[in-house]
C-alpha cells in the first residue's frame, strides 16, 4: 500500500509539471525516466524529482537544474544539462558515472555497465566496463546516435550508415552493410 501511495503522489506530481510548467526558453522537454526501483522526473524548468528506493544515491537529485535530458538505469540518474556537461548520480559500478569532466555533450545513452555521450562534434565520450570492448569508441566520428547494448555499442553515422564494437560474437554487430538509417 505504501509504495502504490508514493507512486501515486509521484504520478500526481509529475502530471502537475506536465501541465503547469510552461517550458522555458531552452525548449526543455519534460522526462519521465525509470531505474530498477526508482523513477525520476525532468521538468519543464530543468529541474529533476525522484521517487523510490534510495539504496545508493540514485534519488539524490533534488538539488540538479538546467538538466535537458533524463535517463535512469538500475540504480543510477544520469542528466545533460544545458551547458552540455553531465551529472549522475547511483551506484558507480565499473566507474559508469565518471562523467563529471565531460563538456560539449549533446546526448547521453547508459548501458547496463557503462555510459556513453555525443559531443557536438560527433566523437563519443565512454565510461564504464570495457571488459568486450564496448568502449571502444574513441576514433568513432561524425555520430548521431548511440545504442548501448548489455555489452556491445552500436553507433549510427551521420551519413546513415552504422558501427558496432564489443561482444559481437551472435551477429548483433553484423551491420555492416546497413545504410541510409537517416
Amino acid at each position: 500500500m505504501l509504495c502504490k501511495r508514493r507512486c501515486s503522489l509521484f504520478s500526481q506530481a509529475i502530471f502537475f509539471f506536465l501541465l503547469f510548467c510552461p517550458v522555458n526558453g531552452n525548449s526543455i522537454t519534460p522526462q519521465i525516466a525509470a531505474g530498477s526501483i526508482h523513477t525520476v522526473g525532468l521538468t519543464g524548468q530543468g529541474a529533476v524529482i525522484g521517487q523510490g528506493s534510495n539504496s545508493n544515491g540514485q534519488c539524490n537529485v533534488s538539488e540538479w537544474s538546467d538538466v535537458v535530458q533524463l535517463i535512469a538505469n538500475d540504480t543510477v540518474t544520469i542528466g545533460l544539462k544545458v551547458d552540455g556537461t553531465v551529472v549522475a548520480t547511483g551506484w558507480n559500478a565499473y566507474q559508469k558515472l565518471d562523467v563529471g569532466s565531460w563538456s560539449g555533450i549533446t546526448k547521453v545513452v547508459s548501458g547496463n555497465d557503462n555510459t556513453f555521450g555525443i559531443r557536438t562534434d560527433g566523437s563519443v565520450a565512454a565510461a564504464g566496463a570495457n571488459y568486450y570492448g564496448q568502449l571502444n569508441v574513441d576514433d568513432w566520428t561524425d555520430i548521431i546516435q548511440i545504442a548501448a547494448g548489455s555489452n556491445f555499442t552500436v553507433g549510427l553515422k551521420r551519413d546513415g550508415r552504422l558501427i558496432a564494437t564489443g561482444y559481437c560474437v551472435t551477429g548483433q554487430c553484423d551491420i555492416d552493410g546497413w545504410s541510409d538509417i537517416n
